[in-house]
């Protein structure tokens, strides 16, 4: 009997302990439902509120916009001005005149080599000039035209080491011959690269220097197959990197590789992007926007226009005299200041551009107060 009991009385704890469980939770969740609508649909000013909150009422309309498209990319040297400075003869690295990081004119001298292999051919140039001046003193024309041509082939040697016509006049005018084979900056740029220093003996091909010109640069943009439908060569572009927050680098893009790479799913285009300043460098990383010839209609707001209100993102519409409501929207990019709204406000409909801050202000107080 005591048993049967203690077990009656344990089922009624438990029976009570569930019933105000159940209670306490329809306590919580019509609270927690009604919070969800306690924000009122529309907001109500009277005329000083207005003028004082400076509404403005605007129609949203369609406008015509370049298709964008935005990618990653890294700066990379212009191959097309980068270049291999290798020794056209072999000898000993007699003075450097250029280091590493220093700006080069086309022509300037960047080191001297001892080369007995030069020395030799330049004697070969000596002899052939006295043969054809006593060829043309004292022997027929056909030994003359033959002088001439051993002449020529020995300039020709001396030019495919480096020298150049002045140089071969300069030496044949000259009481002191020279010695040393030049090595020149076949065009202007900055030394990236040298690997050599004075009293080193080099062979024939080897590398002497790595030159670029940086004032324009290739930027490799990394596109989506997706988008490559709205791209082209001639599209502008904007290139920005995080050493210069704000600043933007106008390029143009060059080449649309023909290959995808089937891991990324991207093709890799070509940027040609000017550096005059010198302040982008080869290596970084970039943002790049690729703006399209081809044109798309779309909805365009300020951006104060738009707010945040809990989860949601809302213009306020008129909804009569002074009243006005909210309404969630759908955004998309920022395009000079303004908003994209892809979703719940068409063309032709009024909206608060604004003010708007005010009415979200005014809507949260008015839920303070019901609250």
């Amino acid at each position: 009997m005591n048993r049967r009991l203690m077990t009656t009385t344990i089922l009624m704890m438990a029976l009570t302990i569930l019933i105000g469980a159940c209670k306490a939770r329809q306590a919580v969740d019509p609270g927690a439902e009604a919070g969800e609508e306690t924000l009122s649909p529309t907001v109500t000013l009277n005329d000083d509120a207005v003028n004082v909150a400076g509404i403005h009422v605007q129609t949203a309309r369609l406008e015509a916009l370049p298709l964008r498209v935005r990618a990653a990319g890294e700066v990379a040297f212009n191959q097309k001005r980068y270049i291999h400075v290798t020794a056209r003869v072999a000898g000993r690295v007699e003075e450097i005149t250029a280091y590493l990081g220093d700006r080069v004119k086309a022509g300037q001298v960047l080191l001297t080599l001892y080369s007995p292999e030069f020395l030799a051919s330049r004697a070969e140039l000596v002899q052939a000039r006295i043969q054809r001046d006593n060829a043309l003193k004292h022997g027929t024309s056909e030994e003359a035209a033959q002088a001439e041509a051993m002449l020529g082939s020995a300039r020709n040697k001396l030019l495919l080491y480096g020298l150049t016509d002045e140089d071969l006049e300069a030496d044949e005018d000259t009481s002191s011959p020279q010695t040393l084979v030049p090595v020149r900056a076949p065009s202007s740029g900055t030394i990236i690269e040298s690997p050599v220093v004075r009293g080193d003996y080099v062979e024939t091909g080897a590398s002497l220097f790595r030159t670029a010109d940086l004032s324009l640069l290739w930027v490799h943009v990394h596109i989506f197959e997706k988008d490559l439908a709205g791209i082209g060569p001639g599209c502008e572009a904007a290139v920005r990197v995080q050493a210069y927050p704000g600043r933007e680098f106008k390029g143009r893009l060059a080449l649309v590789d023909t290959a995808l790479d089937e891991k990324t799913r991207t093709v890799v285009c070509r940027v040609e992007t000017p550096n005059a300043e010198g302040l982008l460098k080869p290596g970084m990383y970039a943002d790049v926007v690729l703006t399209s010839a081809s044109k798309r209609e779309a909805i365009l707001i300020p951006e104060g226009a738009v707010q945040d209100l809990e989860t949601k993102k809302v213009v306020f519409v008129p909804a009569g005299k002074n009243t006005f409501a909210w309404r969630e929207v759908g955004t998309g990019g920022l395009v000079d200041g303004r908003l994209e709204i892809v979703r719940g406000l068409a063309a032709d409909e009024a909206f608060v551009a604004e003010g708007a801050f005010l009415l979200k202000s005014e809507l949260l107080k008015k839920s303070l107060e019901v609250d």
